[in-house]
């Protein structure tokens, strides 16, 4: 019941916060440039629907006590909030959005939230701190990952219901999870069933054809808070990587190719996979639904696999998901090549 009740808490708060900057932003955007502009164009300003939505479900929430490591990723989720939201109102260059993420990320490793070990796919702990000395090696973890799972979340948010999708799913993935009889954290399974709601009540409106879009604010929301509450609920790192690993592999195939083109790697273009297909004439729902449906599998399999059941799976999700990228380049040149030619 506790859990239904953060879930249901974020969801209508999260709806109807939505809803209400929606009609501010029609309303204000029609008093400035006319009726066709007010209705042609979304906010930006989803993630903070989530995000207030999300703080107002653990705060009412009467089971949830907060302690100071809950205290801890809230203010970094503050942060984070007024980041996204700077972006979306007047965007910020790559630079200072990643020196701001490095920021929140030692921020969370000084307060002790960091990785201090990853379950080894043969039995055992690979641990990343040894002896007195300064933990380097989890500073650095830690650091990537943070950094890698916001980034990717960001990256990933470019077509309607896609972002939200995919992030409904790590929170259930993360809830099932904290919820094991090996792992048995309750106030985690609150905490991700509260994420997942504010992220249901987004989608009512984000869904094809968008009313709203999550924007930066939104993005990173998710993608802090997945990644620390793998980190609470026991270093599921593998399990969280596993989640993720389609739109981390395409964000690592898309730095590639920005690398190999002589661009920046942080450049803003249409390389990333669902702007491919939306090229090819995927609609967005089809792209979204696809994307949510072989997450959904892939995080079936995160669940019920042990380490090595999983670094395997990983494995085979990485070269189908390099195999298919492939196909899309190859095809994407020889199009640009006929093109050309003509």
């Amino acid at each position: 019941m506790m859990y239904i009740i953060a879930f249901l808490i974020a969801c209508l708060f999260s709806i109807s916060i939505s809803g209400v900057i929606i009609f501010v932003t029609h309303r204000v955007r029609r008093a400035h440039c006319g009726t066709l502009c007010a209705t042609s164009c979304v906010s930006r300003l989803g993630g903070v629907a989530m995000i207030c939505a999300f703080f107002a479900a653990l705060i009412l929430h009467p089971d949830l006590v907060i302690d100071r490591a809950w205290i801890v990723l809230f203010i970094a989720l503050g942060a984070v909030a007024f980041l996204g939201i700077w972006d979306d109102v007047s965007p910020l260059s790559w630079r200072p959005q990643l020196f701001a993420q490095v920021a929140i990320g030692l921020f969370l490793f000084a307060l002790s939230i960091r990785i201090t070990y990853v379950s080894h796919p043969f039995g055992g702990v690979v641990h990343f701190v040894h002896g007195d000395g300064f933990p380097w090696m989890s500073l650095i973890i830690t650091l990537v990952w943070f950094v890698a799972i916001m980034n990717t979340m960001n990256w990933l948010d470019g077509v309607d219901g896609l972002g939200g999708g995919v992030a409904l799913i790590a929170a259930g993935t993360i809830f099932v999870t904290a919820l094991l009889p090996h792992v048995n954290q309750p106030p985690i399974a609150i905490v991700a069933a509260a994420m997942a709601g504010a992220t249901v009540g987004f989608l009512f409106w984000n869904w094809f054809p968008a009313c709203i879009i999550a924007g930066t604010s939104g993005s990173f929301f998710w993608g802090l808070l997945i990644a620390v509450l793998a980190i609470f609920a026991g270093a599921k790192i593998a399990t969280t990587l596993l989640v993720m690993i389609i739109p981390l592999v395409d964000a690592v195939w898309v730095i590639g190719e920005r690398f190999f083109a002589g661009e920046s790697i942080f450049a803003s273009d249409k390389r990333h996979i669902h702007y491919k297909l939306a090229a090819r004439g995927w609609a967005p729902w089809q792209i979204a639904s696809l994307f949510i449906v072989v997450t959904a599998v892939v995080a079936f399999n995160a669940i019920h696999f042990y380490a090595l059941g999983k670094m395997i799976t990983i494995g085979i999700v990485i070269v189908l998901m390099l195999f298919f990228l492939a196909i899309l380049s190859i095809d994407k040149d020889k199009k640009i090549k006929e093109k050309n030619a003509s």
